[in-house]
């Protein structure tokens, strides 16, 4: 049976931590996290985000043990939640039936409870063509988008100088950006993350919520690129969004970038690349990043019970209340 955290879970947590798989690889590599604190912050919410552990340990009449936990963060601000991390991952062998149904029991009853919390949307981003790619499109995610992780040394690190013509970040950008991201983004991408023009948290991701400087590209007064940096305590991370027709200029909204990290400490810099922003890879190539690895942005769409008056038919009869499923209906275990 699929639980919530309990304290006597902790020591489960800690054992199988080292088993544990992220689905959020961005994170995983710059602000890694151990489960069992992340476990124990669960319990309450702090600042725009909150956390849950589900756990799962029980034994089968074979005698066979089911233990596993998953976590998952939730912005308060939007109806969406992200899978955060799973335990055990999924390997070869014998054990790959079990850990696939321990995968599939955890995050049905997340997917659950998100749809009863009115949460339309479930994040999870895992290695392109992985057997955790496979498990999550049988419980009826759906792969949106791809990206290319890239990497950059301290030691190769360019001294870039910031360049004249890019700016910081104002407030008052927001809706510049937002039409930004709708004229980069392709359609289907779009209604995966449903972006309002505050649109920070899908240029970027939750991460990024209200942290990291970012950077404007403008040609006559129109934002034509954004820059996001990132620090954190075992590497940075560097987003960039650019119009195709200013992709002669990426080079300077990029150099920006690097100069900033010349404030931060000596670390790994990471650049997403989305396969619709593929002229953007030159430039960073160009500069010292590498290839590091390839994955995949998936998004399933819950059931909202939206309560709507039934057709009276007879006026004697009272108006009831039906249920109205929205994209696709949760499995209910």
């Amino acid at each position: 049976m699929v639980t919530h955290l309990m304290l006597r879970d902790l020591l489960l947590i800690a054992r199988l931590q080292k088993q544990s798989a992220s689905l959020c690889p961005v994170e995983a590599l710059i602000r890694p996290r151990w489960p069992v604190w992340t476990a124990a912050r669960s319990l309450v919410t702090i600042g725009e985000a909150s956390t849950a552990t589900y756990v799962l340990n029980e034994t089968r009449g074979d005698g066979k043990h089911l233990q596993g936990f998953l976590q998952v963060e939730q912005l308060t601000a939007r109806p969406e939640m992200h899978l955060h991390t799973v335990a055990p991952y999924l390997g070869a062998g014998q054990a790959y039936e079990n850990t696939r149904t321990i995968w599939s029991r955890l995050v049905n009853r997340a997917v659950s409870e998100a749809a009863e919390r009115r949460v339309e949307r479930i994040y999870a981003a895992v290695a392109d063509g992985s057997e955790a790619q496979h498990v999550l499109r049988s419980l009826s995610f759906s792969v949106y988008t791809r990206q290319e992780i890239l990497k950059l040394e301290p030691d190769t690190h360019p001294q870039a100088i910031a360049q004249a013509g890019i700016r910081p970040e104002q407030s008052t950008d927001s809706i510049a950006l937002g039409h930004l991201y709708r004229e980069v983004v392709p359609h289907l991408v779009q209604q995966a993350e449903a972006p309002t023009d505050h649109s920070i948290e899908a240029i970027c991701g939750p991460m990024a919520w209200d942290q990291g400087e970012g950077f404007i590209l403008e040609d006559r007064a129109r934002i034509t690129g954004y820059g996001h940096l990132l620090s954190g305590n075992t590497g940075h991370w560097l987003s960039l969004l650019v119009h195709r027709d200013a992709y002669d200029q990426a080079e300077r909204l990029l150099d920006y970038g690097l100069a900033l990290l010349n404030y931060y400490p000596p670390l790994p810099v990471y650049c997403v690349v989305r396969e619709y922003q593929g002229g953007i890879r030159a430039p960073l190539q160009d500069r010292g990043f590498t290839p590091l690895s390839t994955y995949c942005r998936m998004v399933k769409h819950t059931t909202v019970r939206v309560t709507k008056p039934a057709r009276t038919l007879v006026p004697a009869l009272d108006a009831r209340e039906v249920p109205r499923p929205t994209a696709s209906h949760t499995e209910h275990r």
